[in-house]
């Protein structure tokens, strides 16, 4: 595992103890909903399981709130919202930007690209710099 990876593994595990602290579960009420042993929730938590599984990952999604892609991908719910507009943008081939339309998405896409690796920083960029130009 990279350390960009391992990074990412333990940015998981705080963003699940943080927002499970904050809904105030513990870790075997949490275990118990998403169907796991509380070994698997503390193992993720601690960044030290690089893999949540198809079921433990739907279920850490379903009951904490956080979208599949933050969790299995990394990726945050507002990159994932960008990319889905970017898609409708991309269906629209006759769309056309203002000059400050144009300004607004660099600037908000330059925030979101300092927040991902440069995988995704990528993806992003191949999607909107058709749109841009």
């Amino acid at each position: 595992m990279t350390a960009a990876q391992k990074k990412w593994v333990v940015e998981r595990g705080e963003l699940i103890k943080k927002t499970r602290e904050r809904l105030g579960m513990t870790i075997v009420y949490l275990a118990k909903e998403v169907g796991c042993t509380r070994q698997t929730i503390s193992r993720i938590e601690n960044g030290e399981s690089s893999d949540i599984h198809g079921r433990v990952a739907m279920g850490l999604s379903r009951v904490l709130d956080i979208s599949l892609a933050a969790l299995v991908l990394g990726i945050n719910d507002e990159t994932v919202d960008l990319l889905k507009a970017v898609r409708v943008f991309e269906a629209v081939n006759d769309l056309e930007f203002t000059p400050e339309q144009r300004v607004m998405l660099a600037q908000k896409i330059n925030a979101l690209c300092e927040l991902q690796d440069a995988e995704v920083t990528q993806e992003i960029v191949n999607r909107l710099l058709p749109i841009l130009v």
